[in-house]
């Protein structure tokens, strides 16, 4: 009983100890930074990646920037962690991004549902309005392999993406030829509805996100709430299934 206890304590007093360090290690870097970018001088907007900041205050190891608000962060490496605390600052939740003349883009997440496309007349009028570009989004779940009962493999996953994507596809150029008058691409990705909305909507080009949202009772969050709270541009939200 009593070496159980001391484990407990050993246990106990080592979280307490790893708390202290990494607190005052991630509290600084919750929110994200605004800044001028150390590669070309434009004003920036980056998340630092507070576990691998932790690890590396404890236990060594890189840092890195995970978001940023002008490119793929590989693209640039990580030299906006270099950057004095005095030339950046820390950025209140709904602030919007820096502006830039390359933002001419709204994303629109569908379901492959009807009642999801309630927000292509909002997203088409403020296209024509401001003469920009619709980009259509259906996320897909990922796939995995068939099986039959005797466990050998009967669709195998690329198969399986395949026709997945290519229906998809289907789906989002029907939605493509009510839209006339203007520009629309089309994009179909594989996860998580709202980490990859989120994904795509870190391209350079995006300005805003149009969706629709499902009522959803509390604690549950729907995936435009999500969307919502963690996207970087502004979010234009239509009610679910909503007449036009």
């Amino acid at each position: 009983m009593i070496p159980g206890l001391v484990l407990v304590s050993l246990a106990l007093l080592v979280a307490a100890i790893l708390i202290a360090v990494a607190a005052p290690v991630w509290w600084p870097v919750r929110r994200p930074w605004r800044l001028s970018c150390p590669r070309d001088g434009r004003d920036a907007r980056v998340q630092v990646d507070g576990g691998a900041e932790v690890r590396a205050e404890l236990f060594g190891g890189a840092r890195r920037i995970a978001r940023c608000s002008l490119w793929p962060v590989r693209a640039c490496g990580d030299a906006c962690l270099d950057t004095p605390a005095a030339a950046r600052r820390l950025l209140r939740r709904g602030e919007p991004l820096p502006p830039t003349a390359d933002r001419n883009t709204i994303l629109v997440p569908l379901d492959g549902t009807s009642a999801s496309e309630a927000v292509l007349p909002a997203a088409r009028d403020l296209a024509r309005a401001r003469e920009w570009r619709m980009r259509l989004l259906r996320v897909v779940p990922q796939v995995k392999a068939t099986h039959d009962d005797s466990g050998y493999v009967v669709v195998y996953v690329d198969q399986e993406a395949a026709s997945g994507e290519s229906a998809a596809r289907d789906y989002l150029r029907r939605v493509q030829g009510t839209l006339g008058g203007v520009e629309v691409d089309m994009v179909v990705r594989f996860g998580e509805p709202a980490a990859e909305i989120l994904s795509e909507a870190e391209a350079h080009d995006v300005a805003l996100i149009a969706m629709a949202t499902r009522r959803r009772a509390w604690p549950l969050r729907s995936v435009s709430a999500r969307v919502a709270r963690d996207a970087w541009v502004p979010v234009v939200r239509t009610m679910y299934g909503a007449a036009a």
